[in-house]
């Protein structure tokens, strides 16, 4: 994956959350919509930095741990794939 399918990548999930932050109303859906976040800010820092993602902040990577009401869809087409490219880029400390 190309740098610039990365951050299409991560613009396609930021325009997902601004979306989605509109109709939630939960707390858990804030959680889960700021863990996207999260992950785009860290995954923008490793190729603009490149600024290695700490052991503590592995964590927000784990998606399918957080966010048991996810979207199949974006899981499959942007999260997964964003944080395969991460770890086969060795952005991990």
């Amino acid at each position: 994956m190309t740098d610039f399918e990365l951050q299409d990548i991560i613009n396609k999930l930021r325009e997902y959350t601004l979306t989605k932050r509109h109709s939630a109303f939960s707390k858990h859906a804030i959680f889960f919509l700021s863990i996207i976040d999260i992950v785009c800010c860290l995954t923008e820092l490793g190729l603009s930095q490149p600024r290695p993602i700490k052991k503590e902040e592995e964590y927000w990577f784990e998606g399918s741990y957080h966010m048991n009401f996810w979207d199949a869809e974006i899981e499959a087409n942007l999260y997964s794939p964003l944080v395969q490219e991460v770890r086969q880029r060795n952005f991990f400390r």
